[in-house]
């Protein structure tokens, strides 16, 4: 009787901390299943950009802490990835500005359809809208008397708050990827461990395998975006559109 106690208690024991670490972790993916794309993003970045990053943390000077090395190189990768995003972003306010004054002074004699728009290819069914709805003098009042203000007021708030959670998550992506540099040697050694406790010496053979090919999917996917910017520019210069670097 007292043996089959203690195995009734070690058995409930195991139960309630298998129940509790399950419990634990289910609320941890409840609390971050926001934040997987951010967790997988930077994943992937430092894991593609790593060699770049040994090879900055060897040329820096002996006076220069690591985790002011780690730091200068996450603010880098950020700059080069939120960079051109930003550059779109303020040229774009910038355009919209610059628009919607000159629908203000035209308003009274109607908006003409802009040349460049009818060279464009595919763009005849927008041209044939904006010569229907803005053309004539006093279309731009009627459109502007037509939206509802509390349906106005719900998109700013949706855009605000599609704003703010995004800031939050690229924030929350650079935290991670400044923490994956700064212990990615000791993280990499203790998942190669684990590894191995389970798979056996074949799993340094998997892990050099998808680093390899996840590096080579990076590499591939900055060389058709680069590729296709500069197409994209050669096209939109020959039909004629505005700000050709923007669009690129």
């Amino acid at each position: 009787m007292t043996q089959l106690r203690d195995f009734l208690d070690i058995k409930v024991k195991l139960t309630a901390g298998w129940f509790c670490g399950a419990l634990i972790i289910v609320l941890s993916v409840w609390v971050l299943h926001s934040f997987l794309q951010a967790l997988l993003a930077a994943c992937v970045t430092a894991i593609a950009s790593w060699p770049l990053y040994r090879r900055f943390m060897a040329s820096l000077p002996r006076r220069i802490a690591p985790t002011s090395g780690s730091l200068i190189f996450t603010l880098m990768m950020a700059l080069f990835v939120l960079g051109p995003l930003m550059f779109a972003f303020g040229a774009l306010l910038s355009e919209a500005h610059a628009l919607l004054l000159n629908i203000a002074a035209a308003g009274e004699k109607g908006i003409p359809v802009p040349p460049w728009l009818q060279e464009v290819p595919l763009a005849g069914l927008w041209a044939g809208l904006w010569q229907s709805k803005l053309a004539y003098p006093g279309a731009f009042q009627v459109w502007t008397q037509q939206p509802d203000p509390t349906a106005l007021l719900s998109f700013a708030q949706t855009i605000g708050q599609f704003m703010a959670r995004h800031i939050v998550i690229i924030t929350f992506t650079i935290l991670v990827l400044f923490f994956l540099y700064q212990e990615g040697e000791s993280l990499a050694f203790e998942f190669r461990r684990v590894l191995r406790h389970h798979v056996g010496e074949r799993g340094d053979g998997y892990v050099d395998v998808a680093t390899r090919a996840l590096r080579a999917a990076v590499n591939s996917m900055l060389i058709v975006g680069l590729f296709d910017g500069v197409a994209t520019s050669i096209v939109y210069a020959i039909a004629g559109v505005p700000h050709v670097g923007l669009w690129a």
